[in-house]
């Protein structure tokens, strides 16, 4: 599956008609290794992302020198399908002299808070897999949105004001089956966490900011039978989708201090039609087929904006890789947390048989 990312931002003054706008290019996959929806991207610019890429973020996390020694066993671990918490864990022991045991570490680490319960269970975020979502409301207080997919399927948002503190948890028929987290604490704890996961029989991603110091900024656990993080696609309901990542958008937005923005009703229009004629039509630019500009179909739309700009992805799973897609590209990240925004309109469509089949847009502006 091939997938895309791509920005072009338009600030201008309106009377003077001045704009600006950019693209970046994708990144270039080592073949049989690593694809971008891994934990790691090209750490070290040589445009592939392999083994070394690992053993550099090693480096700059542990501040190991010397691993030359372990480069060889640690290739041998990589699979054509990718890399899984397994291969992470495995990579871990070698590096830092590790038994074989899942979740001994080389020094104690400090943990999220427990919700106590009689399961042994993975916990995240003071969750656990297999939570109701009333036993959620006890650990957390009230929601702040559910987003439906399904009559059976919803992730449930708790978050405060700020967005500063966010955790969802995916319930399907009643239980949670993931539970995702944005923080800027996941650096203290993440490597823990994906070690209970393993031991209790959870998959465990965690998601890093290469433009950020590698700062790990999430953490998901989802039930390995079915990768409930990878069913989260739109199950027909393209509108889930799309405040799905507006919510992590703004979630993203909050763990760096930056007010969240608010939803528009016409912005989120006009990214809608441009979604949809990028996958009617098959193609993958910020200009329209007709030559219109993200600035021109927001004014067209009678968006009156004072700055604007728009991000585009295409080809990623759901919503969680393609908002981690943008973070781990410096000028979409500059937009998602550009402060001079004020305004959010999110726009997805799918069709098969297209290069992409998913399309994700996001058109911010701040009015006049």
């Amino acid at each position: 599956m091939k997938r895309k990312l791509c920005l072009l931002m338009a600030v201008c003054l309106l009377l003077a008609g001045l704009g600006l706008t950019g693209a970046v290019p994708g990144t270039v996959l080592a073949g049989g290794g690593l694809d971008e929806d891994a934990l790691f991207g090209d750490i070290n610019g040589d445009g592939l992302v392999d083994v070394d890429d690992i053993l550099d973020v090693r480096r700059h996390m542990f501040g190991l020198a010397d691993l030359e020694g372990a480069m060889q066993d640690a290739a041998l671990l990589l699979t054509p399908g990718g890399i899984d918490i397994d291969t992470i864990l495995a990579i871990r022991r070698i590096m830092f002299g590790m038994d074989s045991t899942p979740g001994e570490t080389e020094k104690p680490a400090p943990s999220p808070t427990p919700l106590v319960d009689a399961q042994t269970s993975a916990q995240l975020a003071g969750l656990y897999m297999g939570i109701t979502p009333d036993k959620a409301v006890e650990a957390l207080g009230a929601p702040a949105r559910d987003i439906a997919f399904t009559d059976t399927v919803k992730w449930v948002l708790f978050h405060n004001a700020a967005y500063s503190d966010f955790v969802m948890v995916r319930f399907n028929a009643g239980v949670a089956d993931a539970i995702f987290s944005m923080s800027k604490t996941w650096k203290d704890t993440a490597l823990w966490v994906a070690d209970v996961a393993a031991e209790n029989g959870y998959a465990c991603q965690i998601f890093t900011d290469k433009n950020d110091d590698f700062l790990e900024y999430g953490c998901a656990i989802y039930a390995t039978s079915g990768n409930a993080i990878d069913a989260t696609q739109d199950y027909g309901n393209q509108g889930a989708v799309e405040w799905l990542i507006f919510e992590l958008t703004n979630a993203f937005r909050g763990i760096h201090g930056v007010a969240p923005l608010t939803w528009d009703d016409t912005a989120a229009a006009t990214a809608k039609a441009h979604g949809v004629d990028m996958a009617t039509n098959n193609y993958f630019d910020h200009k329209s087929l007709d030559g219109r500009t993200p600035s021109d179909r927001m004014t067209n739309a009678g968006i009156n904006w004072h700055f604007c700009g728009e991000n585009i992805a295409a080809g990623q799973a759901n919503a969680i890789k393609a908002v981690n897609g943008w973070i781990n590209s410096s000028s979409h990240r500059a937009a998602m947390i550009n402060p001079d925004f004020t305004r959010l309109g999110v726009g997805y469509a799918t069709r098969t048989g297209t290069d992409y089949t998913r399309y994700f847009v996001q058109n911010f502006f701040t009015p006049f």
